[in-house]
C-alpha cells in the first residue's frame, strides 16, 4: 500500500477534479489542508519522539543515537525534517496536485509553502514546552498570525519560505532536548472506579485516563479537528459541493470519537495481557465498552445544544468502531497494510455516501444493526 499511495490519490483528485466548480476556492482548501499537515508533523523535539516511538518503535535508535554516537542532535532533527518532505511531497503533494491541476507548480509551490510554514511553526511551538510562561503566548500569536495574514500569505507564498526559515533558525537557537519530568504519586482509586463500573479492565482503562491526563486527549483530538472541518466545510461549500451541515457534522462528531478507542489501545497492548487468563476478545470487548462508555455522552451533548443529529452520530460511532474492530483489532496500525486498508476504505465509503445523501430512517437502522453484529461478534475472531 505504502508504494501504491501515489497512484490512489492521483486517480482520486483526477476524478474528483471533475466535480470543481471554483478553482480559487479549491486552491484556498489546498492551502489551508497542507498548513494543517504541516502543523501535524513538525514536533521533532523531545515530547514528540515519544509519539514517534509509539507508532515506529524501530526509530528507537535513530532518535536517541546521540547518547551512544558522535551524532549531533541536529543531523537527527535535519533526517526527521526530510523524511517528512520527501514523503508528503513526492506522496501526497505531487499526486494531488497534479490529478486536480494538471501539472501546474505554482499551485505545488503554494501547497509546499504552506506545508513548510506549518512544519516550522509547530517545531518552534515544541520547543517551549518545558516554558509554559513562554509557549502560550507563542502559541496564541501563532494563532492570531494565521488568522489575520492567512489571505496575504496566500497571496505571497514566497513569503511562507522566509518565515519558515525564520522559525526553524529560532528553533535551533533555542532547541531543547531534555526530557524534564516531575515525580507524581497517584492515589489508589481502583478500587473506587471498578465499584462504579464492575468491569477490572474497563476500571483499568479509565484508571490509565485519569494518570495520564487521556481525558483532556480525548478532548483536544475532537474539539480541535472540528474547529479546522468548520472551515474546511465552508470552503467545500465555496468550490461548489453541496453538503447538508447537520448530516456532515453530525458524522464528523461520530468519527471523531473513534480516536477514543485509538487512545485506549495506545496505554495497553494484547502482550500485556498474554500472561492472563485472558482471551483477546475479553480485552477488546472491555475497550468497545470503555469507549462507548466516554463517547455516547460526547454524542449526547453537541445533540443536545443541536449542533448535530444524535442518531446520525450514534450510527456513525458504532458502525466506524464495528468495522474497525473486525478489521484490525485492539492494532489500528494495521490499517496501513493494503489489504485491510482496502476494505475499511470500501466499507467506510459506503456508509458516507449513504448516509450524507440519503439520510433515510431506514438505512440509519440497516447499518445500527450490523454495527451491533459486529461489535458482538468481531472480536471472537482475534482468538
Amino acid at each position: 500500500f505504502f508504494y501504491s499511495l501515489p497512484f490512489f490519490v492521483f486517480v482520486f483528485s483526477f476524478f474528483l477534479s471533475a466535480f470543481i466548480l471554483d478553482v480559487y476556492s479549491l486552491l484556498k482548501f489546498f492551502a489551508l489542508l497542507f498548513i494543517i499537515i504541516g502543523i501535524g508533523t513538525g514536533g521533532y523535539t523531545i515530547h514528540f519522539r515519544e509519539v514517534y516511538l509509539r507508532k515506529f518503535p524501530h526509530l528507537n535508535f535513530l532518535l536517541y543515537s546521540y547518547y551512544s554516537i558522535p551524532l549531533k542532535n541536529e543531523i537527527i532533527i535535519l533526517s526527521l525534517f526530510l523524511k517528512e518532505i520527501v514523503f508528503f511531497t513526492f506522496w501526497i503533494f505531487l499526486p494531488m496536485v497534479f490529478g486536480f491541476f494538471k501539472f501546474d507548480f505554482y499551485v505545488l509551490f503554494i501547497s509546499f509553502s504552506f506545508f513548510i510554514l506549518g512544519n516550522s511553526l509547530t517545531f518552534l511551538l515544541t520547543n517551549f514546552l518545558n516554558k509554559k510562561s513562554i509557549f502560550f503566548p507563542i502559541l496564541i500569536a501563532s494563532i492570531a498570525f494565521l488568522s489575520i495574514f492567512f489571505d496575504f500569505l496566500f497571496s505571497h507564498p514566497s513569503l511562507n519560505i522566509l518565515f519558515s526559515i525564520l522559525f526553524i533558525t529560532i528553533s535551533f537557537k533555542y532547541l531543547d532536548l531534555e526530557y524534564k519530568s516531575k515525580t507524581k504519586i497517584h492515589e489508589n482509586c481502583f478500587r473506587k472506579i471498578y465499584r462504579l463500573f464492575r468491569h477490572p479492565i474497563v476500571s483499568k482503562d479509565f484508571l490509565d485516563l485519569k494518570r495520564s491526563y487521556g481525558i483532556a486527549r480525548i478532548c483536544f483530538s475532537i474539539v480541535l479537528p472540528l474547529f479546522l472541518l468548520y472551515f474546511l466545510f465552508r470552503i467545500t461549500i465555496a468550490i461548489g459541493i453541496q453538503i447538508d451541515f447537520k448530516n456532515f457534522f453530525s458524522m464528523m462528531i461520530g468519527f471523531l470519537t473513534i480516536s477514543v478507542y485509538d487512545i485506549l489501545n495506545e496505554f495497553d497492548r494484547w502482550v500485556f495481557y498474554s500472561v492472563l487468563p485472558l482471551k483477546k476478545s475479553n480485552v477488546i470487548k472491555s475497550k468497545i465498552v470503555s469507549s462507548l462508555i466516554i463517547s455516547i455522552p460526547i454524542i449526547l451533548v453537541f445533540s443536545y445544544i443541536k449542533f448535530t443529529n444524535f442518531l446520525i452520530s450514534l450510527v456513525s460511532m458504532l458502525y466506524l468502531l464495528s468495522i474497525i474492530t473486525f478489521i484490525v483489532g485492539m492494532e489500528t496500525m494495521l490499517l496501513f497494510d493494503l489489504r485491510r486498508m482496502i476494505l475499511f476504505s470500501l466499507m467506510f465509503v459506503l456508509f458516507f455516501i449513504t448516509i450524507l445523501f440519503f439520510p433515510l430512517t431506514h438505512y440509519l437502522a440497516i447499518f445500527f444493526f450490523i454495527s451491533l453484529a459486529l461489535l458482538y461478534f468481531a472480536p471472537n475472531r482475534f482468538d
